[in-house]
């Protein structure tokens, strides 16, 4: 019996891993080209790709690599490289939404079994570094304290965010009310 679990767990593992690289990618490099195939991202912050499933396997990383677009059936993803505030590395994140002057991102984290959080990130295209809005935890930064200054040159969102219209959840609907009302 144990035999047959083993033979079944194995040929599980390898079955996901043989699928592992099958999303459709496409990477963007620094330099502006881009490269079509199979890819993903690897927990290393590295990017797993060949053009073709018969292919030799090519590792890239984010040092070369601007951006990387992997195709699910849910739609598509998008990772880029952030500085980030208060950081000393920076991370690959995944691109939530890019407005004409703010980039939201957010980073999965997967703690303990049963405990993920998700940290949410803008950064002003103006600037080298995103800031950290927080996490989608019960505890975690003061939203109010970190929105009020990132968006201190919009008193009408400002006085939003103060009166509780605008929540730590709601970072793309104040990108947007900041793109309409306050350029």
């Amino acid at each position: 019996m144990k035999k047959i679990v083993v033979s079944v767990l194995l040929l599980s593992f390898s079955f996901i891993t043989m699928t592992a690289q099958s999303n459709e990618a496409t990477l963007i490099f620094k330099d502006g080209s881009k490269i079509s195939g199979l890819g993903k991202l690897t927990n290393a912050k590295t990017i797993k790709f060949r053009k073709t499933k018969k292919d030799k396997r090519q590792v890239f990383t984010f040092k070369e690599v601007d951006t990387l677009k992997v195709n699910h059936k849910y739609g598509t993803t998008t990772y880029a490289e952030s500085e980030i505030e208060n950081r000393d590395e920076p991370e690959v994140l995944e691109v939530i939404m890019v407005s004409n002057s703010i980039a939201y991102y957010q980073k999965f984290k997967m703690g303990a079994p049963g405990r993920s959080s998700i940290n949410y990130y803008l950064r002003r295209k103006t600037e080298n570094r995103a800031v950290n809005f927080g996490s989608n935890q019960l505890v975690t930064r003061n939203f109010k304290k970190v929105a009020k200054t990132f968006f201190s040159d919009c008193k009408e969102l400002v006085q939003a965010i103060e009166d509780e219209k605008y929540g730590r959840f709601q970072l793309t609907e104040i990108i947007e009310f900041y793109e309409e009302e306050c350029k």
